[in-house]
């Protein structure tokens, strides 16, 4: 039994499972693994069991370059977490302006600002004539709620895009960047493996309905199969 190129690309994009840091990932990817080297001794013949170690041999190299994007994607979506947690901070400091909200800066600054004058705030109430009382407490009070509906409006409108930037962000690099980088390995996987396949098999230049002479085949051939296998 030969190990097919088709098959080629399926390993090697489920094999990186077993870097997983979940344990049932992780063990389908060691079941990959093991399947995947069954093919040394499945060979019907001395030339098929050469063949499929050379293409296991291509498979593995090709499975640590695909495990080198996932580290290097995952280190960018990791720098735009960090990014992301500087501007919770920001955002949480930016809470603390709600006069309603736990820890807010207003009541400090008020005590201050009134120990400063050497004015406690029973004091400070004392001293309003008391026909002014209800104007004061309401315009207090308008002040407050103003104050607030600020603060939350504010927060709502940074939260709502930081978090759709961030969603772009990981979506475009994993559209523009590390799927191309997928799909440019994936294809230097299938012209190895063709040149392993004439090497060995050389009478054999029609493969699953494609010229392997034909330059045009070949690309189509990559093509069709680089589609159908990435087609998430």
């Amino acid at each position: 039994m030969r190990l097919e190129i088709p098959q080629a690309i399926s390993l090697v994009l489920a094999l990186p499972a077993h870097r997983s840091n979940n344990s049932g990932h992780q063990k389908f990817g060691e079941k990959i693994m093991d399947f995947l080297f069954e093919y040394r001794t499945l060979g019907e013949n001395p030339i098929e069991s050469q063949f499929n170690n050379e293409m296991i041999s291509v498979i593995s190299a090709y499975v640590r370059a695909f495990s080198v994007e996932r580290d290097r994607i995952a280190d960018v979506w990791k720098s735009i977490e960090s990014k992301k947690k500087k501007k919770d901070e920001l955002l949480e400091n930016l809470r603390n302006l709600s006069p309603l909200s736990k820890g807010n800066y207003w009541v400090k600054a008020v005590v201050a600002g009134l120990g400063i004058l050497g004015i406690s705030l029973p004091t400070l109430i004392v001293q309003i004539p008391s026909s002014w009382i209800y104007y004061v407490i309401g315009f207090f009070f308008l002040i407050l709620f103003s104050i607030e509906v600020l603060s939350i409006l504010i927060v709502y409108f940074l939260v709502s895009a930081n978090e759709e930037k961030r969603t772009v962000n990981r979506n475009n690099k994993w559209e523009s960047e590390s799927i191309n980088n997928y799909k440019k390995m994936a294809g230097m996987l299938i012209l190895e493996a063709i040149d392993l396949h004439l090497k060995y098999f050389p009478s054999e230049k029609e493969y699953l309905g494609y010229c392997l002479e034909d330059p045009v085949q070949v690309e189509k051939f990559m093509t069709d199969i680089i589609e159908k296998k990435f087609c998430y």
